[in-house]
C-alpha cells in the first residue's frame, strides 16, 4: 500500500499578509493561559513550530493549522513565518489530535531541555510560568506503580 505525503519535505518562509486565516481567535481563547504561554514562547524563544498552509492560488496561503500563532506573531510586529505546505487543502492535522502532552512527558522534556542548557530562568520566560512551577516540574518523581500501569511487579 501507498501513501501520498501530506506535506512537502522543507519548510518554507512566507509574509504573514499573504496567509489567510480559516477561523478567528475568540476572546476567551486570547484571555486563557494557552495564549499567553504561547505568547511569551514567541516572544522569548521564537517560532519553533511551523505554521500549516495550502496554497490558494497566485500569491496566497490558507492557513490550516497556527491560528493562535498567526494572531500573536502577527501583535509582535512579526511580518514573515515558517510555513509547512500541506499538500492537502483537509484542515486535518496532527495536532488537532494530539495536542495534549501528559504530565509525566512534560517532565521528561523540561529534563531534557534543562540537560541541553536551558535555564530556568529562560524557561520561566518562554512558559510564562513561575521559578516555582518550574523547579516542581523538575523535581517531580514518576513511577509506576501496578494500579498505574496494569502490570504486576515481582519483588
Amino acid at each position: 500500500m501507498r501513501f501520498k505525503a501530506t506535506f512537502e519535505k522543507h519548510v518554507v518562509v512566507h509574509p504573514l499578509d499573504i496567509i489567510v486565516p480559516q477561523k478567528v481567535v475568540t476572546k476567551g481563547q486570547r484571555e486563557g493561559d494557552f495564549y499567553r504561554q504561547i505568547a511569551a514562547s514567541l516572544k522569548h524563544v521564537g517560532l519553533i513550530e511551523p505554521l500549516i498552509v495550502y496554497p490558494r492560488g497566485p500569491g496566497g496561503y490558507l492557513l490550516l493549522e497556527g491560528h493562535v500563532r498567526l494572531e500573536i506573531l502577527k501583535s509582535l510586529g512579526v511580518t514573515e513565518a515558517k510555513c509547512l505546505l500541506s499538500t492537502d487543502d483537509e484542515a486535518y492535522t496532527y495536532n488537532r489530535h494530539a495536542n495534549y502532552i501528559p504530565a509525566v512527558a512534560q517532565h521528561f522534556m523540561l529534563l531534557e531541555a534543562l540537560k541541553n542548557g536551558l535555564t530556568e530562568e529562560r524557561m520561566t520566560l518562554a512558559l510564562d510560568v513561575s521559578i516555582e512551577s518550574i523547579r516542581t516540574r523538575r523535581h517531580a518523581e514518576w513511577s509506576l506503580s501496578r494500579s498505574d500501569s496494569g502490570v504486576d511487579r515481582q519483588t
